[in-house]
């Protein structure tokens, strides 16, 4: 099946995929992060691999929107190397939007979307603390920064979704540790009912992609959660219309 460059929807209909209420002010950060992802520029570093070799790529995902006020139709168009490389890819069918949502982290977010891109192949990784502060990427300099904000981000990914993740600190020379991920998918029906149970936290109602894990946004345009998940909205309107 082909898929549509252009979709059509409406910004009530994109909010409520997103999970957020009607009102101007979503209406205006719609606009908003629409007009984030038009001016943003993915890098791709070794990420497509064309037989031969991994390629490194830079293009845009959005070529254009317009919303028209009379009919209140929202099209938006994406570019045609976006369209062909998310055709190829995999990875979104990892990641649900719903727990996404739950997670209000970029820092979470972006490490549920690491660690989910492994399973069901692996249970562990290793990687240098400071090599995954630039994979995130997080603005710090230290990794006596970087391991509480990791750790936080780890309590809301065993809180909010059915991953079951605990990392082990190995300390080296100075600011340097190895971080030693061990991670599964809560497979148990009944157990992840109950850890569901115990979150109090809303849940964003949408579904979506992910964007794998050596891609990342050039400034000067820094996406935020409800722009990524505006994205992520996008991909599943594409696909119902195929």
């Amino acid at each position: 099946s082909e898929w549509n460059k252009e979709v059509k929807t409406t910004r009530n209909a994109l909010l409520r995929t997103c999970g957020f209420p009607r009102s101007k002010e979503r209406y205006d950060r719609l606009e908003y992060s629409l007009q984030k992802w038009l001016h943003s520029t993915c890098k791709w570093d070794g990420c497509f691999y064309d037989g031969k070799e991994y390629s490194i790529m830079r293009f845009n995902i959005i070529q254009a929107w317009k919303l028209n006020k009379e009919t209140r139709e929202l099209s938006i168009t994406f570019t045609d190397e976006f369209i062909a490389r998310i055709k190829q890819s995999k990875y979104y069918h990892y990641i649900d939007i719903k727990k996404i949502g739950r997670l209000k982290s970029h820092l979470a977010i972006r490490l549920y979307e690491i660690i989910k891109s492994f399973i069901p192949r692996k249970d562990k990784w290793s990687i240098d603390c400071l090599k995954l502060v630039k994979k995130i990427p997080m603005e710090v300099k230290y990794i006596s920064q970087a391991i509480p904000k990791i750790k936080s981000a780890i309590k809301k990914i065993n809180k909010e979704t059915s991953i079951s993740l605990r990392m082990e600190v190995v300390k080296g020379g100075k600011n340097k540790a190895l971080l030693r991920f061990f991670f599964s998918e809560i497979d148990n029906v009944k157990e992840l009912e109950e850890k569901t149970k115990k979150s109090k936290k809303k849940t964003n109602k949408a579904e979506g992609i992910v964007l794998k894990e050596k891609a990342e946004i050039i400034e000067p345009v820094k996406p935020d959660r409800e722009s990524i998940q505006t994205l992520y909205a996008f991909i599943i309107f594409m696909r119902r219309t195929l």
